[in-house]
Parts: structure tokens; sequence; C-alpha cells
């Protein structure tokens, strides 16, 4: 993976941690791939969230796409829970996982 696509994942992912400190979430999870120019952003909540919380969470996460907009293609997502390790699914679909904590 180029150094400068890495840079430009872990920003968004700082980015998106430090958008999201005062929510219950305890991991973000960005599934990238270079040659199409994507990432998912995962937000793990570690409870269930009302309409209202899960609203301003998403609104507080997708913020950043503004910071990314000529460079990816961002889609955003809430997961309630961490789910099992993604890598092999991502490296078979040309894609890297990226995970950041203390959020």
């Amino acid at each position: 993976m180029d150094q400068e696509f890495r840079d430009l994942i872990d920003s968004l992912g700082n980015m998106t941690a430090d958008r999201v400190r005062d929510f219950p979430v305890s991991k973000i999870r960005i599934v990238a791939n270079e040659d199409l120019c994507t990432a998912q952003v995962t937000a793990f909540v570690t409870h269930a969230l009302t309409d209202k919380e899960y609203t301003a969470l998403m609104t507080r996460m997708i913020g950043a796409r503004e910071f990314y907009f000529d460079e990816l293609s961002i889609g955003f997502s809430i997961s309630l829970g961490e789910t099992e390790d993604f890598d092999g699914t991502a490296e078979a679909a040309g894609s890297r996982e990226f995970a950041y904590s203390g959020c």
C-alpha cells in the first residue's frame, strides 16, 4: 500500500476518532481500497443508541467527509459491539483494514 494513501487513511481514522470522542465508541474500523479510492468507516458503540444519539453520532462522523471529498469515496456505519476480525475478507477484496481505539 502506498505510503501517501496510508497517511490519508490514518488522517481519516484519527479525525473520526477525535470527532466521536464524546460518544460511547469503543473502536473505529476503516476498510480501505487504494485502487478504488474507497473507505468504509465503522464506529463500534458500547451500547444501543437512542435515535437522537444515533443521528448525532452519524452526523459527527459524516462531517469528516468534507475534508477527504476529493481523494476518497467514504461510507459510514455504526455497529453495536465489536465483531470478529474482517482482515481475511478485506484482503481477499484487495482492501486493508485499519483499527483506531481510544476514542
